[in-house]
């Protein structure tokens, strides 16, 4: 899973507020062995620095909800997926992850 507490609502925060906001959900993942990395749109224009690791998907959308996110990723045979946290639980192929992750 790929999670991120920046932006809630997809609504821009601050550098230092979401800078606080990760530290929060790093501390929620620390039993967990976990990466950096950033997650954009396709130029980039918009992008989250976010986390990824092995967890449940009922547990990603638990911390996504905590930290009012939209949405989470997950990467399944090579493409990136998007997965509403919302109560459509909307579940959209995003292509190759490749082009989207840093």
């Amino acid at each position: 899973m790929i999670i991120t507490a920046q932006n809630p609502a997809s609504k821009k925060l601050s550098e230092e507020e979401n800078c606080i906001r990760n530290k929060c959900l790093q501390c929620d993942l620390e039993q967990y062995n976990f990466e950096f990395v950033s997650v954009g749109n396709n130029d980039f224009s918009w992008a989250e620095e976010s986390f990824v690791c092995r967890i449940s998907l009922s547990f990603a959308i638990e911390l996504a909800r905590k930290y009012q996110q939209n949405a989470i990723y997950f990467v399944q045979e090579e493409q990136l997926f998007l997965l509403s946290c919302l109560s459509d639980r909307t579940n959209i192929n995003l292509g190759n992850w490749l082009h989207r992750i840093r």
